[in-house]
């Protein structure tokens, strides 16, 4: 069954809305869908702009925030402050690997 942009648009709201029977296929037929590039890029595609805009406004206010107004520790003096960038990039970074393996578990429960 295909659904049109406009009609997934539409559709949005109910599939989060738990209504009975048809609802877990509506679900998996929606994520499964969103594998499809041109379909996924159609839905993302508006929202690049302002995710870019609120991404990087609050990268900027978080590196100030953590590395300006963060007191430095009372034994490590201003070393500390690295733990700021370090420990958000490093979990960034592994996100990407439990990305990559819920998604090899989401292909391998559908084929």
């Amino acid at each position: 069954m295909h659904i049109g942009y406009t009609a997934a648009r539409r559709a949005w709201p109910r599939l989060l809305i738990p209504t009975g029977d048809g609802c877990s296929r509506r679900v998996w037929s929606f994520i499964h869908k969103l594998g499809s590039p041109r379909w996924c890029y159609r839905i993302t595609t508006p929202w690049l702009p302002w995710l870019a805009l609120v991404s990087g406004a609050l990268l900027l206010v978080g590196a100030v925030w953590g590395l300006a107004f963060a007191p430095p520790d009372f034994r490590q003096g201003n070393s500390y402050r690295i733990i700021f960038i370090h420990v958000p990039a490093a979990f960034i970074s592994l996100a990407g690997y439990y990305l990559m393996a819920a998604a090899a578990a989401l292909r391998i429960s559908v084929s």
